[in-house]
């Protein structure tokens, strides 16, 4: 094994991975394996990857995405192991799943040049390059470590023994906490799901036996089953059930598809009233009351409306829509915070989706309100609105009936 470093990375992070590859040379630190890897992998990156001291991960939206290309993920699995790597989030990219409790730096909001945060990165990468694979603690190649090196995987073992004897005493739980929940497995599985947005029902959430799945997809019971595989041979017998999950229509994947890349967690700003609405036949409109509880870190919004046939509405394009509510018939109210509710009209029927983003900066090349376009066009418009910046998004869905 040689002191240098592998910069993993895919193809579409190219351009950015070309940058940190020439500011860790500047800064005096061997880089192996330029191209990116591929999937079979070309046998020189897998050699350099294998001999490689540190091997950096660049996660980007893209190659975080389980729908998408698979070849950094298993090319990084073993550099994982043996305690060589070192992930590198870009564009507020989540930890991908599986590498949560290893170590990484978020270069958040940089945008591909030399800047503090790559000179940030760069100044981590320098610190791995002292340590080495932390892995490898007192391994056959010790004999050609330096005596620094030999010091400091001594003062590592002796730190690996104290956590031992702590673990021993009852402070197992430190280690478990640290370790994906079988919750956090499943919200993982379900944000993957293509043409879905799903949920864990918070009352049957699995600890009573039974797990239920809610929200909407094109094939709920694809989702069933993706979710009884992760269970099964679990500590203790868990039924899943989709009863809640409502099946929607193809035509409305690319408006889901998208936003789900972006999904993190559930972080309550969105919510309908009811889940069911009734449609007047004497006005031909149904009336859904929309609640938004903005967090103060949202410095931008934008609500969109998805129709069963597809097309995706600009509700609000941004917060002067927002707050232009108020002089519309639409029951606007507003408290001094970021809470807001106000009645949504919509003429169709069958399951309706709302989706809200929320970013750091206003959306580019937005539409003017009310706006409608086909669920094709909105997504590649939102996947290029998204590429810089750090997104968020949140979707619910209620049913127009007639009545």
């Amino acid at each position: 094994m040689s002191d240098y470093v592998v910069v993993a990375h895919e193809q579409g992070d190219a351009d950015r991975a070309a940058t940190i590859i020439k500011a860790l040379r500047d800064a005096g630190i061997e880089v192996q394996g330029d191209t990116p890897v591929t999937d079979p992998i070309d046998p020189a990156m897998e050699a350099a990857i294998d001999g490689a001291w540190v091997v950096l991960a660049l996660w980007s939206r893209h190659s975080t995405d389980r729908d998408g290309p698979q070849a950094l993920f298993r090319a990084v699995e073993a550099p994982a192991q043996r305690g060589a790597y070192l992930g590198v989030m870009l564009d507020g990219a989540p930890t991908p799943f599986g590498f949560g409790g290893l170590h990484s730096t978020d270069l958040g909001k940089w945008g591909g040049g030399n800047d503090k945060a790559l000179a940030g990165l760069v100044d981590t990468v320098k610190q791995r390059m002292k340590l080495g694979p932390v892995a490898n603690v007192g391994g056959a190649e010790e004999e050609a470590i330096d005596p620094d090196a030999k010091r400091r995987r001594n003062t590592m073992l002796a730190i690996v023994a104290a956590v031992v004897l702590v673990l021993a005493a009852g402070g197992y739980f430190l280690f478990f906490r640290s370790t994906p929940s079988i919750r956090q497995q499943i919200d993982a599985k379900l944000f993957a799901i293509p043409c879905a947005w799903l949920k864990v029902d918070p009352v049957n959430d699995g600890s009573n036996g039974t797990l239920a799945l809610t929200g909407v997809a094109d094939q709920p019971d694809r989702a069933g089953e993706t979710i009884r595989g992760l269970v099964k041979g679990g500590p203790k017998p868990i039924t899943v059930t989709i009863d809640q999950v409502a099946q929607i229509g193809s035509n409305e994947c690319p408006a889901i598809d998208v936003p789900r890349r972006l999904r993190q967690d559930d972080g309550g700003q969105l919510r309908v009233e009811s889940a069911d609405v009734g449609r007047d036949k004497s006005m031909g409109l149904a009336e859904a009351r929309v609640i938004l509880n903005l967090a103060s870190s949202s410095k931008s919004m934008a609500l969109f409306g998805i129709e069963p046939s597809g097309k995706v509405t600009w509700i609000l394009p941004d917060r002067t829509a927002l707050d232009g509510l108020k002089e519309q018939d639409v029951g606007f109210s507003h408290d001094s915070g970021n809470h807001y509710e106000f009645t949504l009209r919509a003429d169709h029927l069958g399951w309706t989706g709302l989706l809200l983003v929320t970013g750091d900066r206003p959306l580019p090349n937005n539409k003017p309100q009310m706006t409608v376009t086909g669920s094709h066009d909105f997504g590649d418009w939102l996947q290029s609105a998204t590429d810089h910046g750090d997104w968020h998004t949140e979707m619910t869905w209620y049913r127009i009936q007639p009545r």
